[in-house]
């Protein structure tokens, strides 16, 4: 199991949500944490902006990096 496919299983088991949700590009409320949450760890391990954008949602580089953003002030980082 690579990196990516071990983070995403690990957070949705945290956050109680399926992976593909995570994975879709529907933005509902209950997934933004987990979402948030794998974009900050891809990013702490290396990862590029406009790769974990690819990987999640196929979303734009700049949601994805307000997204790690999102994530610091929940986690008061």
């Amino acid at each position: 199991m690579n990196n990516f496919a071990k983070i995403l299983k690990d957070v949705c088991k945290k956050h109680k949500v399926l992976e593909y949700e995570v994975l879709s590009h529907h933005r509902y409320q209950y997934l933004m944490p987990a979402r948030d949450e794998v974009a900050y760890t891809l990013r702490q391990i290396g990862w590029s902006f406009p790769r974990i954008g690819r990987l999640i949602g196929n979303r734009h580089h700049t949601t994805i990096m307000e997204s790690v953003k999102r994530h610091e002030r929940r986690a008061g980082k």
